[in-house]
C-alpha cells in the first residue's frame, strides 16, 4: 500500500517548488521519456529501452537547451530520470530532476535560486583550489597533471593504480580527502572545477571550468555550469569521453547532433540540475532516499 503521509507531504513540496518558478515567470517545458542520446558523460550510465535505439532520460539537459536555443529565457523542468546507479541512502535508479536554466545569467545567479529553494542564508563558496588546499595541503591548478595527483594518492595513502585516468585519481581524493569532511549544516557551493571536469561548462579567465556542486547536511544535491556555446568544443569532449567510456569497457554513447547545432544558437546562461528527493532529505533531515517515495521502483541489474 501507497504511504499517504508521504504522498502528501511530497505533494506539498512540490508544489512549492513550482510556485518558486512561477512566480519568477519560468515557462515549464516538457521534454521527451524516450531520447536517442543520453547524455555523454563517463560515469553516469543510462537505462536501454529493450528492442530499440531509444534510452531513458538520464537528464532533460539537451532538450532544454534546445528550447533556450529556440528563443525562450527562464525555463525548468520537474521530470523522472533514470541512471544504471547502484542502489544506496542517496541513489535511487528512478530519481525526480529539478532542472532550470537562466538566460543572461551566471553561477551567482544560480546560488540566490538554490538558498531559496533550501530556505536557507547560511551558505558558503569554495573553490576546489581552496578545497584541496585546506583538505590535501596541494596547490591545484588547471594544469595538474596525472602524475602530481598519483603522487598526490600515494602521499595521502589513497589508492592509485596505474591504469587510473586522471578523472579516476581526482575522483578518488575528492570522496576520501574532501566530501565526507564538508561542513554539513552548511550550504555548499564548491565551484572553480579542472578544466577536465568541464562536461558542458565554459572556462573563466584563469582557465578553470565554470561548474559548480551544491552540498548541503552531508548530501550532494546539485550540479551547475555556466554554459558551454562553442559546438566544436563539445563535440570533441563527447568524443574523448566517449574514448574514456570505451576504455572502461563500457558503450560509447550516441552523439545528439540536434543538440550540438543547437550552441550555435544558444545565448549566455547558466543551469542546474538538482535531486529533488534530496533536496527533500536535507530539508527534512532523512537519510535514506528510499523513505521519500510512496511506492518502490524496479531496480535494474
Amino acid at each position: 500500500m501507497a504511504n499517504i503521509a508521504v504522498l502528501k507531504s511530497w505533494d506539498l513540496f512540490l508544489r512549492k517548488v513550482r510556485e518558486y518558478f512561477y512566480q519568477r515567470n519560468f515557462v515549464e517545458v516538457p521534454t521527451p521519456f524516450l531520447v536517442s542520446s543520453p547524455g555523454v558523460e563517463t560515469y553516469i550510465d543510462p537505462l536501454a529501452v529493450a528492442d530499440t535505439d531509444y534510452f531513458l532520460p538520464t537528464s532533460p539537459e539537451f532538450h532544454l537547451k534546445k528550447a533556450l536555443a529556440s528563443g525562450l529565457e527562464n525555463i525548468f523542468e520537474i521530470k523522472a530520470c533514470f541512471r544504471k546507479d547502484l542502489e544506496g541512502p542517496y541513489h535511487r535508479q528512478e530519481f525526480t530532476m529539478l532542472e532550470f536554466y537562466r538566460s543572461a545569467a551566471d553561477l551567482e545567479d544560480l546560488k540566490n535560486d538554490v538558498m531559496a529553494l533550501c530556505e536557507t542564508k547560511e551558505c558558503k563558496s569554495l573553490s576546489m583550489q581552496t578545497l584541496f588546499q585546506d583538505y590535501l595541503d596541494f596547490d591545484l591548478r588547471p594544469n595538474t597533471s596525472r602524475e602530481d595527483l598519483a603522487a598526490l594518492c600515494r602521499n595521502k595513502n589513497i589508492v592509485a593504480r596505474k591504469d587510473d585516468s586522471w578523472s579516476d585519481l581526482f575522483q578518488r581524493l575528492w570522496l576520501d580527502g574532501i566530501e565526507d569532511n564538508l561542513p554539513s549544516e552548511t550550504l555548499i557551493f564548491v565551484d572553480k572545477f579542472p578544466p577536465k571536469l568541464a562536461a558542458l561548462a565554459d572556462f573563466d579567465e584563469e582557465g578553470w571550468a565554470n561548474r559548480m556542486e551544491v552540498y548541503w547536511r552531508g548530501i550532494e544535491l546539485a550540479n551547475a555550469y555556466q554554459e558551454l556555446r562553442d559546438p566544436i568544443e563539445q563535440a570533441a569532449r563527447f568524443a574523448e569521453t566517449n574514448q574514456e567510456r570505451l576504455a572502461l569497457g563500457k558503450q560509447a554513447m550516441p552523439i545528439d547532433q540536434d543538440f550540438l547545432n543547437s550552441l550555435n544558437y544558444l545565448k549566455p546562461c547558466a543551469g542546474i540540475a538538482m535531486g529533488l528527493e534530496r533536496l527533500y532529505m536535507a530539508k527534512n533531515n532523512i537519510k535514506d532516499i528510499h523513505q521519500v517515495r510512496a511506492f518502490e521502483s524496479v531496480v535494474f541489474r
